[in-house]
């Protein structure tokens, strides 16, 4: 999977956020609470970009998590780091960690 993928539509946003968040071993596994207390009550409620917790949020998390993205974002042809895609990336690792405790 690469930019090309997302950029055509071959992925989507979570797909391709999502692989890069595993290429980068993010998986909010010693997060449990932050999980079943923000991430899931958020997206029951609708919120499907997570943008009811606050972006400074995610900017912390990025920025602490952005040795690994970038790590990571070496294997994705077309990519490049920024902020905004460390903050999707930990958005997408969020997602998929509320799926597997059922949340949603």
């Amino acid at each position: 999977m690469d930019r090309q993928d997302y950029m055509t539509g071959k992925v989507s946003h979570e797909e391709y956020y999502g692989y890069i968040a595993e290429l980068a071993g993010i998986s909010f596994s010693n997060s449990k609470e932050f999980i079943e207390k923000r991430i899931v009550p958020a997206l029951e409620a609708g919120d499907e970009h997570l943008n009811t917790i606050a972006l400074r949020n995610w900017d912390i998390m990025a920025a602490n998590a952005s040795p690994a993205i970038k790590r990571a974002l070496k294997q994705v042809e077309g990519e490049f780091y920024s902020m905004a895609i460390g903050v999707c990336v930990m958005k997408a690792a969020a997602k998929i960690a509320a799926k597997k405790i059922g949340g949603v």
